[in-house]
């Protein structure tokens, strides 16, 4: 129940924050701090635009990809809606950016990208995509095929 409350009172400090202010803060966290910073990271994410979020990616996967071999299943499906929600805003840009996940996480993290694609269902887009961004409901995205390495 503590955990949870400092979970909340983290996100609440987090939205008062610029995106760029609450990334710089998050960011150093991402990677051993549980999964309230990586949680926090995800809404941060979805407020960034993409050419800010894609200047941001060298310092952020690093602490993912960490985070993403945590023992806590919470903190390991935190990484991944972080990632789809990263996918959501950068496109196919940001897979070769995930080379550091195994290939068996590649292939978790392309499972979520592509039924978040399905729900979000093929032509009709996200309805809350930014200007200039590529949403996943995008008619000309295909779902992916798992990479491997």
């Amino acid at each position: 129940e503590v955990a949870l409350s400092a979970g909340d009172a983290l996100e609440g400090v987090v939205e008062a924050l610029s995106p760029g202010a609450a990334m710089r803060a998050l960011a150093p966290h991402v990677g051993r701090g549980g999964a309230a910073p990586v949680r926090c990271l995800g809404g941060v994410i979805a407020r960034m635009e993409p050419e800010t979020l894609m200047r941001s990616t060298p310092e952020l996967i690093p602490g993912l990809v960490e985070a993403f071999n945590s023992p806590s299943a919470d903190v390991r499906k935190a990484v991944v809606d972080t990632l789809v929600s990263m996918y959501d805003s950068l496109g196919d840009w940001l897979l070769p950016q995930l080379s550091g996940l195994s290939p068996a996480q590649q292939k978790l993290v392309t499972i979520y990208i592509n039924r978040a694609m399905e729900k979000n269902g093929a032509g009709g887009g996200k309805g809350g995509a930014k200007t200039g961004a590529i949403s996943i409901g995008d008619a000309s995205r295909r779902p992916l095929a798992p990479r491997h390495q």
